[in-house]
């Protein structure tokens, strides 16, 4: 598979299954239509010997989640973001998830980690959750 496919596929599984997000890109918004807001871009990957013909191939997959402050607040955004990072995990750890795995063989999601985007116009609070892609081919 490739990394088009296989982000297509993440973030169709987001959009059809995160009914809380507003708007899922499939590149880096920074200005979303509305909040929470979700990113999802190619972010790493590798490759190994598998035998005389295949490789092992991991694709590594940033999805960035984004909840403004301004708005709802402080403690809003962070119960927001958590449901999210929450939700997102699951939905990862489902290693039957029919619509990836025709594209990988296994997809979970590796550690998160937790910020801020502020500037004079905007106060985000944000998540972000690599998942990565396992496939032999």
């Amino acid at each position: 598979m490739n990394y088009t496919d296989q982000k297509a596929a993440i973030v169709n599984i987001l959009q059809t299954n995160i009914s809380q997000a507003k708007a899922v890109y499939g590149y880096s918004e920074r200005n979303p239509s509305g909040y929470p807001a979700i990113n999802v871009e190619s972010y790493d990957g590798s490759g190994v010997f598998a035998d005389t013909g295949r490789n092992r191939r991991k694709r590594i997959y940033r999805i960035t989640c984004m909840q403004e402050r301004t708005v709802v607040g402080a403690a809003e955004a962070e119960r927001i973001i958590n449901s999210l990072v929450d939700q997102i995990i699951g939905i990862f750890d489902d290693r039957q998830n029919i619509q990836l795995s025709n594209t990988a063989n296994f997809a979970y999601p590796i550690p998160s980690k937790f910020g801020y985007i502020q500037a004079p116009d905007i106060d985000v609070r944000t998540a972000e959750i690599l998942i990565e892609a396992d496939t032999l081919e």
